[in-house]
């Protein structure tokens, strides 16, 4: 949750409009809904008088706002390993089926393999490190930002992987039919 969205509810969950807030940091109204609609920050200052309003440390109302960086950084960090990957296996399969007309085209779908296998891995270390396995979990956390276990999860995180090595062993397959 962001500042924004955390000022706004602290206000309503005490039943306070705009107005009354602003009185009692001696702000004005503009202000608070400045702060309230994302068009500014609070200054430290304010941020501190906000916390001793509201009962909660400056670090649970700044807090929100820090998990709300983390979450954009896995994210994005997960949107661009899968597309690393979904590129590296474009690479791969291309040069599948052209390297029988040049040899460079095997070496570079070596590398791409390699490539692959590298952001696999990077989206591995992030799967263990936000515990987040499955793809319902995986979507879940980039809907929301909430990381949240899902049901079953020991059967699903087996099917998937069962599916992705069906998956990947039929591709293989058909490409070395090709290749023989």
């Amino acid at each position: 949750m962001t500042i924004s969205e955390q000022l706004r509810q602290l206000r309503q969950q005490r039943q306070w409009n705009q107005d009354t807030v602003a009185e009692r940091l001696h702000v004005s109204r503009q202000t608070i809904s400045n702060w309230e609609n994302d068009r500014s920050l609070p200054d430290l200052q304010s941020l501190l008088l906000l916390a001793d309003l509201y009962h909660i440390t400056l670090d649970d109302l700044v807090r929100g706002e820090l998990n709300m960086v983390e979450f954009k950084r896995t994210k994005h960090r997960l949107l661009g390993d899968t597309l690393g990957t979904v590129l590296a296996l474009s690479v791969f399969l291309l040069a599948s089926v052209l390297q029988e007309s040049n040899r460079w085209w095997l070496i570079l779908g070596i590398l791409a393999l390699i490539v692959q296998g590298y952001f696999g891995f990077r989206s591995l270390q992030l799967s263990r490190r936000k515990n987040i396995y499955t793809m319902a979990e995986i979507l879940n956390y980039l809907k929301t930002g909430q990381i949240r276990p899902s049901n079953h999860r020991r059967t699903r995180i087996i099917l998937e992987t069962v599916g992705a090595l069906l998956i990947g062993g039929l591709t293989g397959g058909i490409f070395a039919w090709f290749w023989l």
